[in-house]
């Protein structure tokens, strides 16, 4: 609390404030007992007997606001000075000028009296404070290695690391967030969530990324406290499925040193916190080379097929992922659960290894560089390239064909490898001349496709019917036969062009 301190010089004393100050120093001019913290600990001798002894002997002079001024100026106890200090006020009965301070809480006022620090007048003169008194302990705490906990009516005092369950409930009572009796928030589950671990481990605070807002746990916990290293009271840690553990441990999940600075300083709220964890370990995940599956914020591990059983799509889809992962080593992160989700994420560094589980060495050999393709497109264009090879692997490859013969060679493929909707896809991109309309409305009349003959005029249409019988045979047919059909339709087409050899 000492760092955040600000001296802005004098003012007026408010009636309000001047009462309210006086009534404090005429409280401890009673009962000087108030400055004394409760002890919880083991100590030999408490180390508040001296002071509080030296504070007990000015009894004689405690109406005597210059003797008191003056024993707030000499001596080196800082607490029996500000207390001097504090109680000359109510000795002189009145009290001329504040001066302000800003701490993190706002603006206070406190009255200068003696050579004593300011922050030791404020933590006298609000000793009554649960923010402000802390500020009378810090250097005996620092110097004594003593904890000090500020409770709404009292201050506790031990000797030893651990935080008091009273103070953790009290602080748990007046946090941002509603917890249970565990100290949890009702959405564990959701992604990532922060964990405070207390007392080694024994007191737990999670608060999951739903809940956590633009507060920051870490400096609840500890803003009534003085210890001489308060931030090795309490572990941060942030929870997280971005890891590639069998059974982690909470120690595991421990925030980076970076972290824990932006963090403790104010830099990080809880929920930046948690998005900042997830985002470095996200990242970490997927150029560490783990064997990672997660779909959202489901880890799956190595667990390929519940993996693949839980994204959506396609059976081929499912069965190019399988085969890519039964051979590469990788992490896959998906937001989503979309199979092509999956592909597209892999595709910068993997793309080779997709098409390769798509179809074959050879089909990515004809495809050439795919790095700059649309990653789903480019892996149906394998699976289609290498459907194509087994189908029209008996097939006679032509390399002598005129337009006709070719145009005819095209939508008998089309249709071996695509079906009917093949041949209506290459037929509508086909605008040449009167004999190449003829030969595809005659593979449309063979698929039974007539929806658009009406585009045909009528010498066109009695051509394709004679034509038609010739399309079924090759779209029928393989081998020998295919070479004979595609023979037969050349020369009935009327084309003019050598039918091909055999």
């Amino acid at each position: 609390m000492a760092r955040g301190l600000r001296i802005r010089g004098a003012k007026h004393t408010s009636k309000r404030q001047e009462k309210e100050l006086m009534q404090r120093a005429v409280d401890l001019a009673k009962d000087p007992e108030l400055l004394r913290p409760r002890c919880i600990g083991s100590c030999r001798r408490c180390h508040f007997d001296k002071p509080l002894k030296k504070i007990a002997s000015m009894a004689s002079y405690i109406d005597d606001s210059e003797k008191l001024v003056k024993a707030a100026s000499r001596g080196s106890d800082a607490m029996v000075k500000a207390y001097a200090g504090t109680v000359s006020l109510a000795a002189a009965g009145k009290i001329p000028y504040l001066a302000t301070a800003k701490m993190p809480s706002g603006d206070i006022s406190f009255a200068v009296r003696g050579k004593v620090k300011h922050d030791k007048l404020i933590g006298v003169q609000y000793y009554d404070d649960p923010d402000m008194r802390l500020l009378a302990y810090t250097d005996v705490s620092k110097k004594r290695k003593l904890r000090m906990y500020s409770m709404e009516d009292e201050v506790l005092c031990c000797e030893r690391s651990g935080f008091p369950d009273e103070y953790v409930e009290e602080r748990l009572a007046s946090s941002p967030y509603e917890l249970d009796e565990d100290a949890t928030c009702p959405h564990e589950a959701s992604r990532g969530h922060l964990v405070l671990s207390l007392n080694d481990g024994r007191r737990t605070i999670k608060i999951c990324r739903s809940c956590a807002g633009d507060r920051n746990m870490l400096h609840h916990m500890i803003s009534r406290m003085t210890s001489p290293e308060p931030m090795k009271e309490i572990e941060v840690h942030v929870v997280h499925s971005f890891h590639d553990m069998e059974s982690p441990s909470l120690a595991d999940f421990r925030i980076d040193d970076d972290h824990h600075e932006a963090y403790k300083t104010g830099k990080l709220n809880d929920r930046k916190l948690i998005d900042e964890v997830i985002k470095r370990r996200s990242n970490e995940m997927k150029s560490s080379g783990s064997a990672v599956l997660m779909i959202g914020d489901r880890n799956y591990g190595r667990d390929m097929e519940s993996f693949l059983k839980d994204l959506r799509g396609s059976e081929e889809e499912k069965a190019i992922l399988r085969r890519f992962l039964e051979t590469e080593f990788v992490a896959v992160l998906v937001k989503g659960d979309r199979c092509s989700e999956a592909i597209n994420q892999l595709w910068s560094e993997h793309h080779d290894a997709l098409i390769m589980a798509a179809s074959s060495s050879e089909v990515l050999e004809e495809m050439g560089d795919v790095s700059a393709k649309n990653p789903n497109k480019a892996v149906s264009e394998a699976v289609m390239r290498q459907q194509a090879k087994g189908i029209l692997a008996d097939i006679p490859v032509y390399s002598d064909l005129g337009e006709v013969g070719g145009y005819a060679d095209h939508l008998a493929r089309a249709y071996k490898v695509g079906g009917p909707a093949a041949v209506k896809r290459s037929v509508e991109s086909e605008t040449r001349g009167y004999r190449n309309r003829a030969v595809g409305l005659a593979f449309l009349r063979a698929v039974g496709e007539t929806s658009n003959t009406w585009q045909y005029n009528k010498e066109e249409m009695e051509f394709s019917s004679y034509l038609e019988q010739f399309a079924n045979a090759m779209m029928e047919n393989k081998g020998d036969s295919y070479h004979d059909a595609l023979a037969n339709m050349i020369v009935a087409s009327g084309s003019g062009e050598q039918p091909p050899q055999s």
